[in-house]
C-alpha cells in the first residue's frame, strides 16, 4: 500500500488542490517531506503515521471499522469529518516537519494550508461541529503519535566497536541497546542452517 501512496504523492506534486481533504493532506504530506529533505524510508513512515491518524479520526466519527490504534473517543461523535482529518494530519506533520532540528522547517506551509482548510470548512459547517472535529483530530493524532513514537525507530544504534576492513570479524553486541532486535542464539542458528 505504501507504493500507492508514493505514486499518488508523485502525481499530485503538480495537481491542483481538490475538495477532498484526505487527498489534499496526503498530497501535502509528500510535498513537505520532499521539501523537508526526509530520506525515503522516513517519508514513507511519516505518510503511514499521517494516514493512520486520518483513518482513526474518520473512524472515530463513523465507527464502521476496527481502529488502527486509537479507540474512538466519545468526543468524536457529531464531529466534522473534514475538520477531524485536517486536524489529525496537521498535528502529525507539524510534529515531524515543523520547527525541528532534523528537517527543514515546514511550519509556515503547514500553518497556511491548515488555516485555508479550516476557513473553507467553517464556511460550510456548523461551528460546534468544527470545534468538535478539532478536538477529535487532536485526540486521535496524539494517540497515534504517542504509539508510533515508542516503536524503536528513533532508538540510536550502539557505537561500532571493531575493524571495518573487508574480511575482518565483527563482534555481535552482547548487551543490545534497548529495543534492538535480539541476536539469534546458537540453537536458532543451527536450526536455521540445517534446513
Amino acid at each position: 500500500a505504501l507504493w500507492v501512496l508514493a505514486v499518488c504523492g508523485a502525481f499530485s506534486l503538480t495537481a491542483p488542490a481538490r475538495a477532498d481533504v484526505v487527498t489534499d493532506w496526503n498530497e501535502l504530506t509528500f510535498r513537505v517531506s520532499l521539501i523537508g529533505g526526509a530520506p525515503a524510508q522516513n517519508a514513507g513512515r511519516v505518510a503511514a503515521i499521517v494516514q493512520a491518524a486520518v483513518f482513526d479520526a474518520l473512524n472515530a466519527i463513523d465507527r464502521r471499522y476496527t481502529p488502527i490504534h486509537v479507540d474512538p473517543p466519545d468526543s468524536c461523535l457529531g464531529a466534522s469529518r473534514p475538520t477531524a482529518v485536517v486536524q489529525a494530519a496537521y498535528e502529525i506533520l507539524s510534529r515531524v516537519y515543523g520547527a525541528t532540528a532534523t528537517a527543514a522547517n515546514q511550519q509556515p506551509t503547514l500553518d497556511g494550508r491548515y488555516t485555508a482548510s479550516l476557513a473553507d470548512i467553517r464556511s460550510r459547517e456548523r461551528p460546534a461541529s468544527v470545534d468538535e472535529g478539532i478536538a477529535c483530530g487532536h485526540e486521535v493524532a496524539t494517540g497515534i503519535w504517542n504509539w508510533r513514537s515508542a516503536d524503536g525507530f528513533s532508538t540510536p544504534l550502539p557505537p561500532f566497536v571493531g575493524v571495518a576492513a573487508p574480511g575482518q570479524w565483527r563482534s555481535t553486541p552482547t548487551d543490545p541497546y534497548p529495543g534492538a532486535p535480539q541476536p539469534m542464539s546458537s540453537l536458532q542458528y543451527a536450526t536455521m542452517t540445517t534446513w
